[in-house]
């Protein structure tokens, strides 16, 4: 199992990694800071699921997921992570390739619940 964790806020993303790897001691993991960088890890190789910020500089998270699931054509899950937590914001993620939805702050349990819901 290797997960890709697509965080443009350094704190955030070292959150995130350290939360998983409390969760999934061992787990294999690898980070990107915008979605351009994290096109060309996915391309490069393969991850069981994608975590993604969606408000990032250079390729924000729904291009990202766009070019997943149409240049790569991949079924990876792909997770949406942002501060947004209106309801018509989690449908238009959805909407738009993205696999499920977290709010930010993460929380550790709803962390595992998702992460266990796709991969494990």
């Amino acid at each position: 199992m290797r997960i890709l964790v697509v965080e443009d806020d350094e704190f955030n993303r070292i959150m995130l990694t350290e939360l998983i790897s409390m969760i999934y001691p061992g787990i294999e993991m690898d980070t990107a800071s915008n979605g351009r960088e994290a096109l060309g890890k996915i391309s490069a190789g393969r991850f069981s699921l994608v975590l993604s910020d969606v408000d990032m500089p250079d390729m924000n998270g729904e291009e990202l997921v766009k070019a997943i699931r149409g240049d790569l054509e991949l079924e990876t899950p792909v997770i949406a992570i942002t501060a947004f937590v209106m309801p018509d914001v989690r449908e238009k993620l959805l909407l738009s390739g993205f696999t499920d939805y977290l709010s930010k702050p993460v929380e550790m349990d709803r962390l595992r619940e998702v992460i266990n819901r796709y991969i494990m």
